[in-house]
Formats: C-alpha cells, sequence, structure tokens
C-alpha cells in the first residue's frame, strides 16, 4: 500500500495526504470504523513526531 512506502521514507508529509484523500473516499462511502483508524494512525504518528497540538486534533476528529 501507498502508506506502507511513505511510512518507510519516513515522508510524512505525504503519508498525511494520502491519508486524507482515503478519508475522503471511505466518507463517501459511510466507512466509519476504518476512518477511525486512520484518525489514530494520523494522531499516533504525530505524537511520535512531537506534534502534539496536531495529534489532539486528530483524536479530536475521532469523537
Amino acid at each position: 500500500m501507498l502508506t506502507d512506502i511513505y511510512k518507510y521514507l519516513d515522508d510524512n508529509k505525504n503519508l498525511n495526504n494520502t491519508y486524507m484523500k482515503i478519508i475522503d473516499v471511505l466518507e463517501n462511502v459511510n466507512n466509519e470504523r476504518e476512518i477511525i483508524k486512520i484518525f489514530a494512525s494520523l494522531s499516533l504518528m504525530n505524537l511520535e513526531q512531537g506534534n502534539t497540538k496536531e495529534c489532539k486534533d486528530y483524536l479530536n476528529k475521532i469523537k
């Protein structure tokens, strides 16, 4: 999957963009479970990078 490649390359900008595009598709098919998983992954990714504000923003989108 494309996200795995970006994770391996440590290309967080493109990883984030790819996840957001996936979320757009999932919203069109009403797949809430997968959307929550992606927001959790984005939150964790930002926490690992020390971006606590963005981490909290993604966690708040899960609610």
